[in-house]
């Protein structure tokens, strides 16, 4: 598998650290021209903007367990962690957003039932369709081998 790795009957998402790695190094750059103009206050606001941004990536994550038959689903620091059952899994949405007609990301959302309300939490970013599409056909996979659950179409 290319997206997710096993645990016994867990899947986990790998996490990629490129885009987070490259972003940092650009945020520390604008910082480190900051310190170096004598314009502290450029310095301090990217030295906070690149801890936030690692703080970020670094609670993102994916976990499929089969056996609980759960999706466990964290995205950014504010929204908290959403544990779903396969059962309350509406659909999937690949959501595309632009800036200027200049794509800036792809998601893969998954959307949920809960208390009545649908809710939605992202699974996945990336900067090209194809990587989501993979993201989910792999998914697709784990729970149509493991527990011959298919999940609704996106």
């Amino acid at each position: 598998m290319k997206y997710f790795e096993q645990q016994g009957s867990v899947y986990v998402k790998k996490k990629n650290y490129t885009f987070p790695v490259i972003l940092c190094i650009i945020l520390l750059v604008v910082a480190f021209w900051g310190f170096k103009s004598e314009s502290m206050g450029v310095f301090w606001v990217f030295i906070i903007l690149t801890a936030i941004f690692i703080a970020s990536a670094m609670t993102q994550k994916l976990i499929v367990d089969v056996s609980s038959q759960t999706v466990e689903a964290k995205f950014g620091l504010i929204k908290p962690l959403a544990k779903v059952s396969f059962a309350d899994i509406q659909t999937f949405e690949v959501l595309t957003t632009s800036v200027n007609f200049i794509r800036s990301s792809v998601y893969l959302n998954m959307y949920y039932m809960k208390n009545g309300k649908e809710k939605c939490v992202a699974i996945a970013q990336s900067y090209s369709k194809k990587n989501i599409q993979d993201v989910y056909n792999e998914l697709q996979d784990i729970l149509n081998n493991e527990t011959n659950v298919s999940l609704p179409n996106h």
